[in-house]
């Protein structure tokens, strides 16, 4: 009953579009995932591909990839309007490639780079790229950072968490470890971009303060930052919104988790949670004799 009460919030969701052909393929590719997520976790089948939009794709793991298509197809936490047919888009923190595959269904000319530091991932991304897209998006074994060199990169040994757990900083479940080359995203960028997305497990905020520091910042119009709250020091994302502010963008958060049942405990303070900000290049900040005594949202 729960996954069907899913189901039908996603439904809802992709109707609540305007409906077309697209979305009625949508639809039905959103349905055929469900059942055979479905499959998979009650009769143990082990799906290790999926084919869909005309792409064909390899697997990790199944659930992994059915969370991940209802997350960025049918919730389109990674939506913007591009301003031209040929937008230029970063994407930190590929997984398999499920985030560069929607960019390109929604824009098919669209220039990418995208960074994925877990070589096992990498693998599959690189597997997953070639096969759909050839040269026009181009992939790099590295995690991002404010720094250059190798550093400790620690992922779960369990293999339902296989493609969707891995960070810099060691957390609980997190229990394998290997070397990963650690990069700033500053270095690959020398014009603007329409798009970054940055998914990158806790180091978001040295991301965004390499990016202010070189001047980087002003290069981008649209983001989307999944921040990783209470997976390192909690003050991060102060740094984040100033950083944001200072650069003139427009910023609003977002996020899946429901009211936590003792919200005013030291445990739920302590609990890590994703907060998503969406952020948009604005106008400059208005001075004080500017700001309307009556602002109205």
């Amino acid at each position: 009953m729960k996954d069907l009460f899913s189901f039908l919030v996603g439904v809802r969701q992709v109707l609540g579009m305007h409906p077309n052909k697209k979305s009625f393929l949508l639809l039905l590719t959103y349905a055929k995932i469900r059942f055979k997520n479905w499959l998979s976790r009650h009769f143990k089948l082990n799906f290790k591909s999926e084919d869909f939009f005309g792409y064909s794709i390899s697997l990790i793991d199944y659930s992994s990839f059915a969370y991940l298509f209802e997350e960025i197809f049918i919730y389109n936490i990674y939506e913007f309007t591009a301003n031209s047919a040929d937008p230029f888009i970063v994407d930190g923190g590929s997984n398999i490639g499920m985030s560069i595959i929607y960019h390109k269904w929604k824009h098919p000319k669209s220039r990418i780079i995208g960074f994925e530091p877990d070589p096992n991932l990498f693998d599959v991304l690189c597997s997953n790229v070639r096969n759909n897209f050839g040269d026009s998006v181009q992939i790099y074994n590295h995690a991002l950072g404010n720094s250059s060199g190798q550093i400790r990169f620690f992922r779960s040994s369990q293999r339902d968490d296989l493609s969707l757990v891995g960070s810099l900083t060691q957390s609980k479940g997190l229990t394998e470890q290997t070397l990963a080359t650690l990069a700033p995203l500053s270095n690959y960028l020398d014009t603007t971009v329409d798009f970054l997305k940055l998914d990158v497990e806790g180091s978001e905020c040295d991301v965004i303060k390499d990016l202010f520091k070189s001047k980087k910042l002003d290069l981008i119009s649209n983001m989307t930052i999944e921040y990783h709250h209470n997976l390192r020091d909690p003050s991060t994302l102060l740094e984040i919104v100033e950083s944001l502010s200072k650069s003139t963008f427009q910023f609003c958060f977002g996020t899946n988790r429901l009211r936590p049942r003792d919200p005013m405990s030291l445990d739920c303070f302590r609990c890590p949670q994703d907060v998503m900000i969406y952020a948009a290049k604005g106008p400059p900040a208005p001075t004080q004799n500017e700001v309307s005594p009556d602002p109205k949202c």
